[in-house]
């Protein structure tokens, strides 16, 4: 193995107009320590991070590369240029005393391997601690000041408006500004978040990043107070990584300071509006769809949801769906559409899984075939594995060859050292590469189909005897997703290991997310042909054909064709003799 470096960690922030502990000070500082010691380093510089950023690069690199036993020592030029959380430091303590790696801070001279030094280190940083609180809330303080002075305080600039750098100010870009205005004025008409969506994008007007316009952005640009000249600060506050509201009495509004792109009486209109609009969308789990959450649109990947429609015109006919959100959100010109009756998807999932019951056919070929594909994907590992295992041991043993030669004299002090490094190196690939199989074998676990067939024909035994909750709950069971084509649809079955306790198997509640689990891909026809209606009605919707076109295609009128898939009425033998034709064509 490769010898092990110094790690010179370096940062500086903004708050370094404070510090004055510049990046070059500091990397000559760790340069003159690693010289004077006489050992290799490198440096892992963070520029214009601070030391509670959750992202910081180099730090994070630093971090792998000690995990990966390059680096026995790290050095700082202060403590708090790698860490100011109190909390933080101890758990960085306790990783690099895991991987065996000291830390060295050349303003603070301690020795942090001792009880004395480490009891140092924390009371270090509860100090570093206590000055990043007080600067961050010195900050806080003058940046409440320059709002109230009407002054902005950085962030994403709003759709609408350009930063001058000049001048240090924000200012209306007028071809954005249109926009807004459109968007006002649209939805103070349609009262609807997605005809606003929809009016945009089949217009061709683009987000600023060029993307389609959706409901969320939508409803941020409507909310939004900056478009009648206000700003708004001091509205949230940082929680751990996230941020939270804070209290309506906290907020800071300053009116007049931005150039106004619409009157303060359409944002007050539209906030009314928007007030009554407000409703709590049902959870997943407790919606009467029974596959919500499962079901993707074939098209474009988005998730269908369950949409229910109300039939004024005749009293208590309602019809359910399950339809494409980006179509709903977005419209035709970001996805031309898929819709599904709910009750039509439901069955056919359902039905499909209890015939494999009787008729396990179909499940087991795709068994068959995910298995085959996993044992040509295995089997040269494990060959390469068992022939490294036997590599393995033979080095061990011409390891303690070369030492018996040594002692009786056979071989040079020189030709000893010179056999034992070219052997180490040799067992050190050696061991890499088996590590390297172990995982890729453990990625691809033996999975055992056995037990998605059990709960398939547990299915079939309790399914109609169970809640919507329960229902729902077995099926992400089997299932990982639903896919809703034109003519058909996909659907993942969840294959499980071959040992799984029953305990660790019940808790699941995230599937998707189960490493140790594979899938297969099954597929099924939106149109059954079980009977003569059924078959027609296939055929036309295959065809891509309108009732009207097929009666004008067999010489009757639409309401017979209608008639005839219904199962209302049959056709006579003329009719039933064309009709027979044609799918037998098809």
């Amino acid at each position: 193995m490769a010898d092990k470096f110094i790690a010179g960690y370096t940062r500086v922030s903004t708050e370094m107009q404070i510090d004055h502990d510049s990046l070059t000070n500091q990397q000559e500082r760790i340069k003159a320590y690693a010289l004077a010691k006489g050992r290799e380093y490198r440096i892992y510089k963070d520029a214009g991070v601070s030391a509670v950023a959750s992202c910081r690069p180099m730090f994070g690199q630093m971090l792998a590369d000690i995990k990966a036993g390059m680096i026995d020592t790290v050095v700082v030029s202060k403590l708090d240029r790698l860490i100011r959380s109190l909390k933080d430091l101890i758990n960085l303590l306790e990783y690099f005393q895991k991987h065996g790696v000291n830390l060295v801070s050349l303003t603070e001279t301690l020795d942090f391997s001792t009880a004395f030094g480490r009891f140092g280190l924390q009371l270090l940083g509860a100090v570093a601690e206590l000055e990043r609180g007080i600067t961050s809330e010195r900050v806080a303080s003058d940046m409440k000041g320059r709002a109230n002075r009407g002054k902005w305080n950085g962030g994403v600039i709003s759709f609408g408006f350009k930063w001058i750098p000049k001048q240090k100010t924000i200012t209306v870009n007028e071809e954005e500004a249109a926009v807004v205005k459109k968007i006002f004025n649209n939805y103070l008409r349609l009262k609807s978040f997605r005809g606003v969506v929809h009016y945009l994008n089949d217009s061709g007007y683009k987000t600023r990043t060029g993307r389609a316009w959706s409901s969320t952005t939508i409803k941020r640009i409507l909310r939004n107070p900056q478009y009648c000249g206000t700003l708004t600060y001091n509205k949230r506050y940082n929680f751990g990584s996230t941020s939270r509201p804070r209290d309506a009495k906290e907020h800071m509004i300053i009116e007049g300071v931005f150039e106004p792109i619409i009157s303060k009486e359409i944002f007050q209109e539209t906030s009314v509006i928007l007030r009554e609009q407000i409703r709590i969308p049902p959870r997943v789990m407790n919606s009467q769809y029974l596959l919500t959450g499962l079901v993707r649109c074939g098209v474009c990947g988005y998730g269908m949801n369950g949409c229910t429609y109300h039939d004024l015109r005749k009293s208590g006919r309602v019809f359910s769906y399950y339809k494409c959100k980006q179509h709903a959100e977005m419209g035709k010109s970001v996805c031309p559409g898929n819709t599904i009756k709910k009750q039509e998807l439901d069955d056919l999932i359902i039905n499909e899984l209890k015939s494999f019951v009787v008729n396990s056919a179909k499940l087991k070929d795709k068994i068959k075939d995910f298995e085959d594909e996993f044992n040509e994907e295995t089997q040269p590992l494990i060959s390469r594995f068992k022939l490294l295992q036997a590599k393995a041991g033979n080095i061990e043993g011409r390891i303690a060859k070369i030492f018996e030669l040594y002692e009786d004299a056979l071989i040079t002090q020189d030709e000893f050292s010179m056999r034992k490094a070219n052997i180490e190196k040799e067992k050190e690939l050696t061991e890499k590469e088996i590590i390297e199989i172990e995982s890729k074998l453990q990625e691809k676990p033996n999975v055992d189909f056995s037990v998605t067939l059990d709960n398939i024909k547990n299915l079939a035994d309790v399914f109609d005897e169970l809640n919507i909750y329960e229902r729902k709950e077995l099926l992400r069971t089997l299932i990982a997703e639903i896919r809703v084509w034109k003519h058909e649809v996909e659907y993942d079955l969840y294959g499980y290991p071959d040992v799984i306790s029953y305990e660790s198997h019940r808790c699941l509640r995230n599937y998707d997310q189960q490493k140790l689990q594979s899938k297969i891909t099954l597929s099924v026809s939106r149109y059954p042909d079980r009977t003569f209606s059924e078959r027609l009605r296939k055929y036309r919707l295959t065809a891509g054909l309108k009732q009207s076109e097929l009666a004008r295609q067999l010489g009757v009128d639409e309401m017979t064709v209608v008639n005839w898939e219904i199962g209302r009425n049959a056709p006579c033998k003329k009719y039933r003799k064309k009709i027979s034709e044609l799918l037998l064509v098809s």
